[in-house]
């Protein structure tokens, strides 16, 4: 009785997935995307950690074929390919294949691993449904399903394929295309269409936009930050629950590679009420700005480039207009635009969804990793080189409750030369799992990584932010910076409950690494916290600071033609002890100064400890389609009437659930 009534449920979902529009949703899709500027190829999917599966649903207005890709690039070569269509008589094709040429047609694979579900076709649409193990044990043709960004690649032609061996018809330019994705990522609402909904037509939450307003982005500069002062106009605390983007013109999406809202941590709050209604600024134009957005330095929330709406759990909230920490920001826009394009105005935002009905918990976001400026030195002329940002436990041992803080979600983030980052979580003597790790970084498309398990951070643990860099095509070493032609190494942490006064938990590299680096013999040290001494020696040099010296610095001579120059380099910098920033906001005595905890104690990895050994995956062979998956991923092919005539009383279950279309 168990197995027909699984067949049932198998049934039941394959006839929902097939009527088409309808307002009783079995399918609990976790991620909605359409991939073509037209709208015409949707994508859906949702995925089971436990089972290791993925089911993936794809909508073409087409009556001909379709593709799905995964790639490690977003090119035709080396990637792994599902087909898909319908053909004259109503029968279903799914193919497996997999692409070793560019310019040839994908070859069929010998294992079929990509799975039928279901699938039809109305007036206008072809529609399949079809599932696949994360790890196949076809190590040839296909690709595993991961945690890191997955490249999608999308095709499709109004013509079904022809033959026996189903010759693909040749896609036009805009029926083809590539998307990065992060498969693998959780919603704290997988339905999120719905969640959606019920917010925006909800009396009790409100939404505040943050824009641009029609900001003409420079064409003499590849990278414009350009800021803004902007408070709420309510004037009572309210909890923040979801940030979404607002592109504006959607086209400009290239131009706009994250949006930063600052909190403005004045020692008198009310004088930055007088730059409320005035223009923004170029934020890099240092000698123009006014010293009262300096203050403007802590992080409330960021949005990078490709990211989703953040929404927040149902428990929790992100303070607004609680107290001067949250009444006045700094909205920032990195703008990129590395071909100097001309006469392109700008309107993109946030949009913030807030309740005054608090939520339980107090939300915020801190950030993590290394310093950005001159003491970040990554060499060039490396295929892979990691360099490595600490966050001291001594930052945050006094401001952590004793229960620990609840880690919601990690962004990690860097430059165009970033090729993999990991966040690492160190307690005691043990190494524990990642709270985050990339391993096919994409400069282009950055999002929050939510977590579905409980990560917490405890008094003393220690978390370290390490990078690995590309740098084969530069003729020189690249620093830190706020350019995209510089690079960054660090995480933002949303995570509860919220710690006041904390900005953020840095390290770099000391003035004696440097120094080593860039053989300087001598400096004037003003005080052992002085990371940005006066030069002595060698006397061409003297009385530059060592900052100005590294940042204008042409011909570097950094030994790495050996084992032993290569060693020594990654011993200078990831390895060596390094000064650690705790930067703060102070509660007690005078409101409103910041400053920064100087701890004493240099920082490197912990000198003895049990390493994380992440668990080897197994792959999962498919025999046949007959997977034990969940009844809402279940569906099927088999003749509806063959199955549900002996069964009256299913019948009458799915007459009553109808009512629901």
């Amino acid at each position: 009785m168990d197995k027909l009534f699984i067949r049932f449920l198998i049934i039941w979902l394959s006839l929902y997935d097939n009527i088409g529009h309808h307002h009783c949703h079995l399918y609990d899709w976790m991620h909605r995307i359409v991939l073509d500027s037209n709208n015409k190829y949707h994508l859906k999917w949702l995925f089971n950690m436990k089972q290791e599966l993925i089911v993936f649903n794809v909508c073409v207005e087409t009556h001909g074929w379709f593709g799905l890709g995964i790639s490690h690039s977003g090119h035709m070569i080396g990637s792994d390919i599902v087909i898909g269509w319908i053909d004259q008589r109503g029968h279903v094709h799914l193919q497996d294949r997999f692409a070793e040429d560019a310019d040839e047609m994908p070859v069929i694979d010998d294992k079929q691993d990509w799975q039928l579900e279901s699938g039809y076709e109305n007036d206008t649409h072809t529609c399949i449904t079809f599932s696949r193990p994360f790890l196949t044990c076809d190590y040839d043709g296909d690709l595993p399903i991961t945690n890191d960004v997955t490249k999608l690649i999308w095709a499709y032609n109004d013509d079904d394929p022809v033959g026996y061996s189903a010759i693909l018809s040749k896609h036009s330019h805009h029926q083809r295309g590539h998307r990065s994705v992060h498969l693998l990522n959780y919603k704290f609402d997988n339905n999120d269409n719905n969640n959606l909904n019920n917010i925006k037509h909800s009396s009790m939450i409100k939404s505040w936009d943050i824009t641009s307003k029609n900001v003409t982005i420079p064409h003499d500069s590849d990278t414009t930050y350009w800021c803004k002062i902007v408070s709420p106009s309510f004037r009572s605390k309210a909890h923040v629950i979801r940030i979404e983007p607002i592109i504006s013109p959607s086209k400009n999406a290239p131009f706009v590679h994250h949006m930063v809202l600052y909190r403005c941590l004045h020692p008198n709050p009310l004088m930055m009420y007088d730059y409320l209604d005035q223009p923004g600024i170029n934020c890099l134009d240092f000698a123009n700005m006014p010293f009262d957005f300096f203050h403007c330095q802590s992080i409330y929330m960021v949005w990078t480039t490709g990211g989703e709406a953040f929404n927040l759990p149902d428990n929790v909230g992100i303070p607004i207009f609680e107290d001067h920490e949250t009444t006045y920001f700094m909205f920032e826009i990195h703008y990129d635009n590395p071909e100097l394009k001309q006469n392109i105005q700008d309107s993109s935002g946030l949009r913030l969804f807030y309740t005054e009905k608090l939520r339980e918990f107090d939300a915020d976001t801190a950030t993590m990793g290394s310093v950005v400026d001159y003491r970040l030195i990554i060499p060039d002329g490396f295929e892979n080189f990691t360099i490595s940002g600490h966050c001291s436990p001594e930052c945050f041992r006094q401001k952590i409750p004793t229960t620990g803080l609840n880690v919601l979600a990690a962004l990690p983030h860097g430059h165009k030369h970033l090729q993999r980052i990991i966040v690492r979580h160190f307690r005691h003597h043990e190494e524990l799992p990642p709270l985050a790790e990339e391993n096919n970084y994409d400069f282009n498309f950055q999002d929050f990584r939510r977590f579905n398990k409980q990560r917490i951070i405890l008094p003393g643990d220690q978390i370290t932010v390490e990078c690995t860099y590309n740098t084969e095509s530069l003729k020189r070493p690249i620093l830190g910076g706020l350019s995209t032609q510089e690079e960054m190494c660090m995480v933002f942490l949303v995570y509860y409950p919220r710690m006041k006064g904390v900005r953020t938990c840095l390290s770099g590299l000391t003035p004696e690494t440097v120094m080593k680096l860039t053989n300087i013999d001598q400096v004037q040290k003003l005080d052992e916290n002085d990371m940005n001494p006066v030069i002595i020696h060698p006397l061409e040099y003297a009385n530059q600071t060592l900052s100005t010296y590294v940042l204008t610095k042409q011909h570097w001579q950094i030994p790495k033609n050996t084992v032993a120059d290569i060693e020594n380099l990654t011993n200078l910098i990831r390895y060596a002890p390094q000064k650690a920033q705790c930067f703060w906001r102070k509660i007690e005595g005078i409101d409103g100064i910041e400053g920064m905890d100087e701890i004493n104690e240099l920082i490197t990895y912990p000198k003895s400890y049990r390493r994380y050994e992440k668990p080897i995956a197994k792959c999962r062979p498919v025999i046949n389609s007959h997977y034990t998956i969940p009844p809402r991923f279940m569906s099927s092919s088999s003749s509806l009437l063959t199955v549900l005539f002996p069964y009256p009383f299913y019948i009458i279950i799915i007459i009553i659930t109808i009512f629901c279309i």
